[in-house]
């Protein structure tokens, strides 16, 4: 699974089958000024998180479901602009750049 993006104004979720490189499925939009998604997504195998925090502050999680990605919540209390994120024991930790670079925890 990858971000790309086609335009200045958003990025898109994307996962390839690694042996063909052929996509399996994309879903919609995600906006954020020049694609600027700069933490790499997260993913338990089940679901995947993504935040980004350009111009756009937010977050969501979604469930991976066959060939299509549903989403499963969005909000903007969590939002990361540099760094890293990770899943400890079902908890996401990362740095919120709206926070004024503080650590917080989602579970």
């Amino acid at each position: 699974m990858i971000l790309t993006h086609d335009d200045r104004n958003s990025s898109y979720l994307l996962a390839v089958d690694t042996r063909t490189g052929k996509p399996l499925w994309r879903h919609e939009r995600w906006p954020e000024k020049w694609g600027a998604v700069c933490v790499d997504l997260v993913t338990d195998g089940k679901a995947v998180f993504v935040t980004s925090s350009e111009q756009h502050k937010q977050c969501a999680r979604f469930t991976i479901a066959g060939a299509a990605l549903k989403q499963d919540w969005t909000h903007n209390r969590f939002a990361c602009y540099t760094g890293g994120a990770v899943l400890i024991g079902g908890h996401l930790y990362g740095i919120d750049t709206k926070r004024g670079g503080q650590l917080k925890c989602l579970d």
